[in-house]
């Protein structure tokens, strides 16, 4: 079995870890570079993502045992065997995984210790609207704020369907909607997705173009880290989780407006 023509460098060195039984940490030891060098070559959110440079391709296609043009995706000989690799890729991360509660419980628990005043949106998390019954219709989403509607979904799937992808965010398009309706402040309409199946990445970059275009923005994460979720949360106006403003400073500006 070929190598699919979808799956991008990124992907394609993750596979060639599982087929050695290789980490990040010790492809980093064997390529003389830090961990957090991989690990922004191999991040599978694009606009976080580093890219790999010619003197470390090279490298890495000799350590991994593969090719350059195999990892660049120029051709879709010199891989690995994939049947076996893309298995255990999918198997590992899975297993390593909480479930969408679980991480939901512990992102709750990191916005109560530093803004407890947001924790009713996990409770009143519900957007409702009459439906062409003129029945009382509700939306439930994950968080539901002031400034963000957010969900999340981690995926233990070896794939998934444009199907179901469209059934991820078709609430936030609707709370999108009933904004519109209520000429309610403009939220940001957020869609997480927590290490999406590898074996479909065309799917889920049509998906993701596709959402942005409607006005939702979707993005994906390797591991599920509670602290850029509650990052997304207390500073919705970030584009990247991983950073927001610095509470003392959110503290200070607070106390300035406030005399």
């Amino acid at each position: 079995m070929q190598t699919p023509e979808t799956l991008d460098a990124p992907t394609r060195v993750r596979m060639a870890m599982m087929s050695l039984d290789l980490n990040q940490t010790e492809l980093a030891e064997q390529m003389s570079v830090t961990r957090a060098a991989v690990s922004a070559w191999l991040n599978r959110n694009a606009d976080r993502r580093t890219t790999i440079g010619p003197s470390a391709l090279s490298k890495m296609s000799e350590i991994l045992n593969v090719t350059q043009d195999w990892i660049s995706g120029a051709t879709i000989e010199g891989g690995p065997a994939v049947d076996s690799s893309l298995e255990n890729l999918i198997r590992s991360e899975a297993e390593q995984l909480p479930t969408t509660e679980q991480l939901l419980k512990l992102v709750k628990d990191m916005v109560s210790r530093e803004a407890p005043e947001l924790t009713i949106g996990f409770e009143k998390s519900a957007l409702g609207y009459l439906d062409f019954n003129y029945k009382n219709t509700e939306f439930e989403y994950d968080f539901l704020g002031a400034d963000l509607a957010l969900n999340i979904d981690v995926s233990k799937k070896t794939s998934r369907s444009l199907d179901s992808l469209t059934a991820l965010v078709w609430p936030l398009l609707m709370a999108k909607k009933i904004d519109e309706i209520n000429g309610t402040a403009k939220r940001r309409y957020q869609l997480i997705l927590i290490s999406p199946p590898v074996s479909n990445q065309a799917v889920y970059g049509w998906f993701v173009h596709q959402s942005r275009m409607l006005g939702i923005e979707v993005s994906s994460r390797d591991n599920a880290d509670e602290r850029e979720i509650a990052n997304f949360i207390i500073d919705p106006n970030f584009q990247d989780g991983a950073l927001r403003w610095p509470q003392d400073l959110l503290d200070y500006q607070k106390g300035f407006f406030e005399r």
